[in-house]
């Protein structure tokens, strides 16, 4: 049967017939510009020695129900990159439920803490960072 595998080390997907978008290729694949956008939004920032910062890398699926502004306030008050990606998606999956009464689409969040104290600072002192950067 199409979409499964007798290999248990396989991850199985599901595809439609025929070609698909894989979202997760799209980056860089000026042949499929039409349907995708290639080259992602960055934001460059400069963090110096001693200095804590959070990157939000996510999905048109985030960005869809959040302002850029929304998303930084939620992931400053966070305790932990992990406790603000949790928030960010929830509250993504919320907001469309509330407007479509379902997903509208995927949504992908990955928060990283950019670090760049000392041990004994992080371990003494772990406020939220001040600086937040989003890549979309």
């Amino acid at each position: 049967r199409r979409g499964t595998s007798s290999r248990a080390v396989e991850v199985c997907r599901v595809t439609i017939d025929g070609p698909s978008t894989l979202v997760t290729r799209s980056i860089g694949d000026w042949d499929a510009a039409r349907a995708c956008v290639p080259q992602p939004d960055i934001s460059r920032f400069e963090l110096r020695a001693g200095g804590h910062a959070r990157v939000i890398l996510a999905s048109d699926g985030l960005w869809d129900f959040l302002t850029t502004a929304q998303a930084v306030e939620i992931v400053r008050s966070a305790a932990s990159a992990q406790q603000a990606a949790n928030r960010l998606g929830r509250l993504a999956l919320q907001r469309s439920n509330a407007k479509y009464e379902r997903l509208k689409d995927d949504v992908s969040v990955i928060v990283v803490d950019v670090d760049l104290r000392s041990d004994e600072a992080r371990v003494a002192a772990p406020p939220p960072p001040q600086q937040c950067c989003v890549v979309s």
